[in-house]
Order: C-alpha cells, then structure tokens, then sequence
C-alpha cells in the first residue's frame, strides 16, 4: 500500500512539472508573438520615395530604439523632419513625421504631417512603405491630403574600409600638444 501511495505521488509530481513546463513554453511563445528577435527599426535607412505630386528622391531616416525618429529628404523644400513610431504586428510598424514645407525663397509655407505604414521584409534588412500626406497651413488647418506615396527602404549597413589606412600613431611630444 505504501508502495502505490509513493507511485502516485511521483506520477502527480511528474504530472505537475509537465503542466508547469508547457504553460511556460505557451507563455513564452505567446510573449514573443509581437516581439520576435531581430524584428526592430531602429537604426538608419535609406529610402526611395515615389510620390504622385512630389515625384521620386531619397531620403533618410533614423528609428530610435525610444520610439522617435528623424529623418532628412532630399527634394530640395522640406525641412528635417521628426516623429514617432511603434510596432503594430508582425514586421508590422506605424510612424508620424513632422515637416516644413518652403518656397523657393526659402518662406516657410506649410506644415506636412506624414502618417506611415512600414512593412518589415522577411530579411529584416528592408521595408516597403506607404504614407499618407495631410498637408496643414500655419495655423494647423488641414488644406489636403495625399494618399499613394510609396517608397522601398534599405538598412544602412556598417562596411569596412576597402584601403584602410593604418592608426596614426602619435609620439608622446604630440600627444601632449592635441590635449
């Protein structure tokens, strides 16, 4: 009788862990649902924009790992630009960008707020992109929106040199002048 009272208690321990290992692996795999490894924007990208009033250029954009961003185009009439952004889904974030908007006398004319969709691809080295433009005048009236700007970005990647010059090695005479 002992005997079988000792084997049932080791089939409900060993019962028990199993019931405690599963509900951590499914809390685990339900906790990194949205949060898979390597899934992140932060970094820099370089992006194509093709814009159906604007046209196509480049433009450059910074994803901070605290959810701001900067970003600088290259059409010659917008300002820096700033906002935030955050993950949505699976490869899945939203952002909004702030911008001025110049004549070509360099007057500031209009305020541009950019509401973005980002898709992250499978290589998490690239993304697609749509943005909505609401155009705003000074006094954050919204005049227009403009839907339809579609763009391709590519991580900025870190590269090594291809003729590295050597280390500057300096004398101890010269090393007490750059102090």
């Amino acid at each position: 009788m002992r005997l079988t009272t000792l084997i049932c208690k080791r089939l409900a321990l060993a019962a028990s862990i199993i019931v405690l290992a599963s509900g951590s692996y499914l809390a685990a795999q339900e906790s990194t649902a949205l949060h898979a490894t390597g899934q992140e924007l932060a970094g820099t990208w370089l992006v194509d924009v093709r814009s159906p009033v604007a046209g196509s250029f480049l433009y450059l954009i910074q994803f901070h790992a605290d959810g701001t961003a900067v970003g600088t185009a290259s059409d010659g009439v917008s300002s820096a630009q700033y906002g935030a952004w955050t993950r949505e889904g699976d490869r899945q974030f939203l952002a909004t960008m702030m911008l001025f908007i110049f004549d070509s006398s360099r007057t500031l004319t209009n305020v541009v707020k950019g509401r973005i969709k980002i898709l992250l691809g499978n290589d998490l080295e690239t993304f697609t992109v749509t943005t909505e433009r609401v155009i705003l005048d000074l006094n954050g009236k919204e005049l227009d929106v403009v839907s339809g700007v579609r763009g391709t970005g590519r991580r900025v990647a870190i590269e090594l040199q291809k003729a590295p010059l050597a280390p500057e090695v300096l004398t101890d005479s010269a090393a007490r002048l750059r102090r």
